[in-house]
């Protein structure tokens, strides 16, 4: 594996959100991951957090990816994040969203601005997340996993359990989050490379992606200490996703095509009638059609 890996480098990384007020920083983490995918297609669209959070509201990692697998996901200029309207889409009516921010938690289907917004969202959908696999998790950290799918230039998605303070504090040295033993959050993060530490340590640590703005870190992003992903990593997925479906070209009507030829019903172009006189979706005769 190289000695070092730093997807903002290989300008793999997109952009750094910031999730307010809201603990929704799982669809957030998942978001960033899928515009790396997006860039690695040598793309430079970036998701919308805000149509992935609205699918399940909740702050569990695995009802986050189960909710948006295989949903077409729209891009963040569709659907611009609104904490605001993020706590209106909190599951949990009592969630502390609502006092910092003077909205009702779980109060979005009575907002028909923001319905209004989920129906576009819902049609506008670009990027699917394909597969989400788990690299490694509690009870035995595999930290080589992770280095394997970051040496790819893939970022990984990790939940961590943290210490807050720790997280935020303002005195990091070279960037690098003070080491904590005690926790009292959980949080979902992108990790985004890899470097050997400087100093007598020795040990590697790994490049976080986060969500809580540009002023966080070094420009968003910051460095843990590999211990620190033994002790107090939870789990770490691998995300792949899908590119756009590409747009119809050619004939729009049946009658353009020549004979024994329909519109193909996914890529737009003719193609042979299948047995039985049925079209064909992307060159495919469907079964029992």
């Amino acid at each position: 594996m190289p000695g070092d890996v730093d997807h903002r480098t290989q300008a793999l990384e997109g952009p750094v959100k910031d999730q307010g007020l809201v603990g929704n920083c799982s669809a957030f983490s998942l978001s960033s991951v899928m515009d790396n995918a997006v860039l690695r297609m040598h793309r430079s669209d970036v998701i919308a957090p805000e149509h992935l959070w609205a699918h399940y509201g909740n702050s569990d990692m695995g009802t986050a990816g189960d909710s948006n697998l295989n949903k077409p996901i729209a891009l963040n200029q569709t659907w611009p994040y609104s904490a605001k309207q993020a706590c209106e889409l909190v599951r949990d009516p009592a969630d502390e969203c609502g006092q910092l921010l003077g909205v009702t938690p779980n109060s979005a289907p009575n907002d028909a601005v923001l319905q209004g917004q989920y129906r576009t969202a819902e049609q506008s959908g670009v990027y699917r997340v394909t597969k989400i696999e788990r690299v490694t998790s509690l009870p035995t950290i595999n930290v080589e996993a992770i280095v394997a799918v970051l040496a790819t230039g893939a970022d990984v998605w990790a939940g961590f359990d943290v210490d807050v303070t720790s997280w935020k504090s303002t005195s990091q040295v070279n960037n690098v989050i003070r080491d904590w033993t005690t926790t009292n959050a959980g949080h979902a993060v992108a990790l985004a490379g890899y470097r050997q530490a400087a100093g007598a340590g020795g040990g590697r640590q790994f490049l976080v992606h986060n969500s809580w703005g540009v002023r966080w870190g070094d420009h968003g992003f910051a460095w843990v200490n590999e211990a620190m992903l033994r002790q107090h990593l939870h789990v770490a997925y691998k995300v792949t996703v899908a590119s756009p479906i590409a747009a119809k070209t050619g004939p729009s009507t049946d009658d353009e095509c020549g004979s024994g030829s329909l519109v193909d019903m996914i890529t737009g172009a003719c193609a042979p009638v299948c047995p039985g006189g049925s079209r064909r979706a992307a060159g495919q005769c469907l079964a029992g059609r």
